[in-house]
Parts: C-alpha cells; structure tokens; sequence
C-alpha cells in the first residue's frame, strides 16, 4: 500500500505542477483535461485501496464508540477524492496531489510506528528472558538458593560478581559497580555502596552486595 501509494504520489504531484504551470503559460485545455483525468484515474486506488486501513480503522472505533485519528484520517481522503471526481468532471483543479501525498506520508508513518512497536516487543521479552531463575537468600543457616518468586519484603539477598539482583531492594552491605544496560540502555555501571538502593535486573560487574529485598516478583 505504501509502495502503490509513493509511486502514484510522485507521478501525480509532477502531472499537477504541469497543470499549475500551465495556468500561466497557456496550456492547450486538451492538455489540462488529460492530465486531470489521468490524475484521477492514479489517485483512484490510493482512495480506494491504499487508504483501506484508515477506513476499517475509522469504522471499527465508530461501532465501538471510540473516536481516534483514523476517523479524520478517513473523512479527509473522502472529502478530497470527492472532490477530485466532482472538480475532473468540471475540468477544474482536483488537488489530487495532495490526496495521494497525504496518504503516502500516513502510510509511512504508520509503518514507522509498527516497527517501533515490534522493537519495543522484542526489548521486553528480552527483559523477560533475562529475568533471574534463582536468588540466594540469607537464613538463619546461611544462604539458600531460592525462586525469586518465593522472595518477601525484608528479605535479605546475597548477590555475587556477574549474578543478577532478583529484586528491588536496598543495599545493606558492600560495594560494587551494577550494570544497568539492559534496563536504562546506559552502558556505563552505576557504583553502589551502603544505603543506595537497587533494582531487579542489574548485573554486578565486580564486587558484591547484601541487599534488603523492598520489593519482588511483579512488583519490581
């Protein structure tokens, strides 16, 4: 849609500036007339097909009672060519070209936030992956290696060089440099000490820390 949208975009812009041009430089009516209809007959399946996605947009929010960009979007493109059909027949201007550049630039836009999304989709389910299996806990026998999904408020974590913090906590011991890259995208480690706080997720690149555990599981 893009593709066939772009394409007939560019043609029709540069058989519209033929025509403006020709407003001062005596274009044969022939001429004119030929270039209008051939307009119309390119920006036809840009209205037609090419901006189908608005319409269906447009009409699945007016059943369910949501109104959103699609719906002037859709009114837009209906109004122009509308009003291309009607000013051909009349050999006036059609300002089909912006009908067709409109539709081009939407769809181009459109498919710039469908990749954003699919990027963002595949950050988080990277995070997902990332997410530790286990969290050595502090107990009255020493450390236990636990679930993260059995971890508590008041916990106490131990976290060594090159594990994961499996929870959000604040830091009652030691010192260390966590790696916040795959959360923040900073690729450079943040030092912590005593009474800083961390979250689930950083990776401690030397050092090592005892963390109080304020928050776990969903709640990171």
């Amino acid at each position: 849609r893009l593709g066939l949208a772009s394409f007939v975009a560019m043609n029709v812009m540069m058989s519209s500036v033929s025509v403006y041009l020709g407003w001062w430089s005596g274009m044969d009516p022939r001429f004119t007339s030929l270039l209008q209809w051939t307009n119309l007959i390119l920006a036809t399946p840009v209205a037609l097909w090419a901006a189908e996605p608005f319409f269906v947009a447009a009409w699945a929010g007016l059943r369910h009672r949501v109104l959103h960009m699609d719906l002037p979007v859709s009114v837009g493109v209906a109004i122009l060519y509308g009003h291309g059909v009607f000013a051909t027949f009349r050999g006036e201007d059609s300002y089909l070209d912006s009908l067709t550049m409109l539709v081009a630039l939407l769809l181009g836009g459109r498919l710039l936030e469908q990749r954003g999304r699919t990027r963002a989709a595949e950050a988080a389910s990277s995070l997902a992956a990332r997410a530790p299996r286990s969290a050595r806990r502090v107990g009255e026998s020493g450390p236990e290696d636990v679930s993260p999904a059995e971890l508590r408020p008041g916990d106490v974590l131990e976290v060594a060089l090159g594990e994961e913090i499996a929870a959000d906590g604040l830091v009652t011991d030691g010192e260390a440099n966590v790696g916040m890259a795959l959360l923040t995208g900073e690729s450079e480690p943040r030092p912590v000490r005593r009474g800083d706080r961390v979250v689930a997720g950083g990776v401690l690149l030397d050092g090592g820390l005892r963390v109080m555990v304020e928050a776990a599981g969903e709640s990171t």
